[in-house]
């Protein structure tokens, strides 16, 4: 899923799937520029969720509006993932700068779209 401005810049998109073998999809990754962008993105997941089934989210904790959101749709974070920190890739170790507050929903990197 994605959202364009009216310019058609790209301002919010996710990745809503199902989990094999359960009655789970995921969400994730989900990132927005604006609450408002992530909130339209939800709503529009959950409108496509077949019935019985539940969604699977990793929260950043370090986005009020990312825990707040998911709750106002009666999705509580047992224990919010906290974004604290990447490297680049070139293994110098200077910090990237990390926008958390467009980050509604994070990718569990060690089990891919699984």
């Amino acid at each position: 899923m994605a959202a364009v401005d009216e310019n058609g810049k790209l301002c919010g998109y996710a990745v809503f799937y199902p989990m094999p073998d359960t009655n789970n999809y995921k969400l994730q990754p989900m990132l927005a520029d604006e609450p408002m962008i992530a909130n339209q993105l939800l709503k529009y997941a959950l409108c496509k969720l077949p019935e019985n089934y539940s969604l699977v989210v990793k929260i950043p904790g370090d986005n009020p509006a990312a825990v707040d959101l998911f709750k106002s749709v009666g999705v509580t974070p047992e224990m919010p993932f906290q974004c604290r920190i990447m490297y680049n890739k070139h293994k110098t170790y200077d910090k990237l700068e990390i926008p958390v507050n467009k980050i509604y929903s994070i990718m569990n990197g060690n089990n891919q779209f699984a």
